[in-house]
C-alpha cells in the first residue's frame, strides 16, 4: 500500500459500489457472511441498531471492506462492532485499514470499536498481534459472544474418500438414519423452504433461543439462493428437520440447524451434515466450517454433547481472533464501554472483569 489510506462510510451500498465489494470480497481468503453488503437484509438492525458500510482505499484500489452494526452507548456516542471483520486480502493490511476505519467511526459519533477479522491459526495470531499494537485489547471470556474455535471437515477427495476419513461413530449415524426412514434432499424452491418454518420457529422457541440472532427461514432460503444451500429431513412424508449452509470462499459455513425432537432415537443431524458435505465436494468447496466450538474456558452445559456430535466428522479445530476492543475517543471509551459491560453482565447475571 501507499502512505495515504481513506476509508468511507455509506449507510447504504448500491450499484457499482456494491458490486466492487463483492468483488473484493470474492477474492478474499477469509470472508464471512456476516461480512457482507447484503447481510442487513437477512438480518435486520434492531430499532436501536443501525448498519454503516466501510470501505479503506489506497488510492483508488478498495483495500478493505466491513459492515459496521452501531449500538447506542450513552451520551450520544455509539459502540461499532465489524462482527468477523474487517475483510482485507492480507492481514498485514489491518494496521493500516483499522486507522482508517478509526477516523470515519469517529465522525460518526463512535467511542469504541469491537472487531474480530475472519482469520485463522497462524494468520488469526498475526492479526491479534496487529490490533493489539494499535491500541486493543482482547474482551475477557464472559464478554466473547463469538466463538474462537471452530471445527473444519476437510472436503478434499471422492465422496468415499470423504466418508472413509470419518470416524466410525458419524458413519453409524449416518446409516442409522439411512435404516430408520429418514429422506433428506436439497430445497429447490421457496415453497419447499417454507414448509422448514413451522419447525425451526418451534425449535427456537423450545430452546428458549433468540430468534433475532439469525435470520428466518424466508431470509435462509435468500442467503441459500444467493450462495448456499438448503436440506431438508423428511420422516414417513414429514419435514422434522432441515440445516442451511451458505457459501463463504471456499467453505460451506453452518448457517442453521434445527428439528422436532421425536423419534427420539434418530441421530437426524447427522444425515443433514454428510449430506451438505457431500453437495459443498460436488460444488469444489474445500472446507465444511462446523460454525464453532467452546473455549476451554466457555460454560456450557451442552457444549459436550454438541461437540462429541461434531467429533464424529473428524474435523480440524482451528484457532480463529477474538473479539478485541479499540478506543476511537479514548475518554468516551475508557468511561461508557466499561460501563456498558458492567451493565451487561449483571442483566445476565454474571461476574465483570475490567
Amino acid at each position: 500500500m501507499s502512505a495515504a489510506v481513506t476509508a468511507r462510510a455509506d449507510d447504504r451500498l448500491e450499484g457499482a459500489a456494491r458490486d466492487g465489494v463483492l468483488r473484493f470480497l470474492a477474492a478474499a481468503p477469509w470472508a464471512s457472511h456476516e461480512q457482507h453488503p447484503d447481510w442487513p437484509r437477512f438480518r435486520p438492525a434492531a430499532r436501536r441498531h443501525r448498519y454503516l458500510h466501510l470501505r479503506a482505499f489506497d488510492g483508488d484500489a478498495l483495500v478493505a471492506y466491513a459492515l459496521a452494526r452501531l449500538s447506542p452507548l450513552a451520551a450520544g456516542y455509539r459502540l461499532a462492532f465489524l462482527r468477523r471483520g474487517p475483510v482485507t486480502h492480507r492481514t498485514g493490511d489491518l494496521t493500516r485499514v483499522i486507522p482508517a476505519f478509526q477516523r470515519a467511526l469517529k465522525a460518526r459519533g463512535v467511542a469504541t470499536l469491537v472487531l474480530n477479522p475472519r482469520w485463522q491459526d497462524g494468520d488469526a495470531e498475526t492479526a491479534r498481534a496487529a490490533i493489539a499494537g494499535l491500541g486493543g485489547r482482547v474482551l475477557p471470556p464472559e464478554q466473547q459472544s463469538v466463538h474462537r474455535l471452530t471445527p473444519i471437515v476437510d472436503l478434499s477427495g471422492t465422496g468415499a474418500e470423504l466418508s472413509a476419513r470419518l470416524k466410525a461413530r458419524g458413519r453409524r449415524q449416518i446409516r442409522q438414519c439411512e435404516r430408520m426412514g429418514l429422506v433428506v434432499s436439497r430445497v429447490t424452491s421457496g415453497e419447499e423452504a417454507m414448509a422448514f418454518a413451522p419447525v425451526f420457529d418451534a425449535f427456537m422457541h423450545r430452546r428458549g433461543l433468540d430468534a433475532g440472532a439469525v435470520p428466518g427461514v424466508a431470509e435462509q432460503w435468500a442467503m441459500a439462493e444467493a450462495g448456499g444451500a438448503m436440506f431438508l429431513g423428511r420422516y414417513e412424508g414429514a419435514v422434522i428437520c432441515g440445516h442451511t449452509v451458505v457459501v463463504e470462499g471456499d467453505r460451506a459455513f453452518w448457517l442453521t440447524m434445527a428439528g422436532r425432537d421425536t423419534p427420539r432415537d434418530m441421530p437426524r443431524n447427522a444425515a443433514l451434515v454428510w449430506q451438505a458435505m457431500l453437495w459443498a465436494q460436488a460444488q469444489g468447496l474445500r472446507w465444511y466450517d462446523m460454525a464453532g466450538a467452546p473455549a476451554t474456558d466457555a460454560a456450557d452445559s451442552g457444549a459436550e454433547g454438541r461437540q462429541q456430535f461434531k467429533a464424529g466428522f473428524n474435523p480440524t479445530l482451528v484457532a480463529l481472533v477474538p473479539m478485541m476492543a479499540l478506543p476511537v475517543r479514548p475518554l468516551a471509551h475508557a468511561v461508557l464501554f466499561p460501563a456498558r459491560q458492567f451493565w451487561r453482565a449483571r442483566r445476565a447475571g454474571q461476574g465483570w472483569r475490567r
